[in-house]
């Protein structure tokens, strides 16, 4: 989807580059989102967005701490809320996050730890993993597979799966 850019100061032309780069990195992948993809997309040209970002790492590294603190916020706001009832904070974080979590679609999509993006990736699922201290272990895996699964508009209830399915669920997703 082309965007017509509404606005000349640097501050939307910063957040229309970060939203359409988003858009199409949970749309196509990181690896698919070009520079080039995004410009065309947020119609500017590359050195536009050469002028705001250096590279393609840098706008997903900005996405992504953004993300991360938001994130954050939202588990230290429902944590307490939801201690002994992680399939409700599930839920909830579904219903706040409606189009899947950022975070957990370039995890599933990248898988490793071998470079920067992927690194910066492990870094914020280990601080989120930390915030629910207070919850099963399998919470951030569960709400991993939830989130990825509401991205695409199917239901999951993890009160009807058994740990097992769980986990294959998660696995045909990555």
């Amino acid at each position: 989807m082309r965007y017509k850019p509404k606005f000349q100061n640097k501050a939307n032309k910063f957040g229309l580059i970060m939203s359409v780069a988003r858009d199409s990195i949970v749309a196509h992948g990181y690896r698919a989102t070009s520079i080039a993809n995004v410009a065309s997309n947020a119609g500017m040209s590359k050195a536009g967005i050469y002028h705001y970002f250096s590279s393609k790492q840098d706008i997903f590294l900005e996405i992504l701490n953004r993300e991360g603190r938001s994130l954050l916020d939202f588990v230290d706001d429902n944590a307490e809320k939801y201690a002994g009832a992680p399939s409700n904070f599930i839920s909830s974080a579904n219903k706040s996050y409606k189009h899947g979590v950022f975070i957990f679609n370039v995890a599933a999509e990248m898988g490793g730890s071998s470079t920067p993006e992927e690194q910066a990736v492990e870094v914020q699922l280990k601080r989120i993993q930390s915030k629910l201290k207070d919850f099963p272990d399998n919470t951030l895996t569960l709400w991993m597979g939830a989130s990825i699964m509401n991205q695409y508009g199917m239901s999951f209830d993890s009160k009807k799966l058994t740990l097992e399915q769980q986990n294959e669920v998660l696995s045909n997703e990555s």
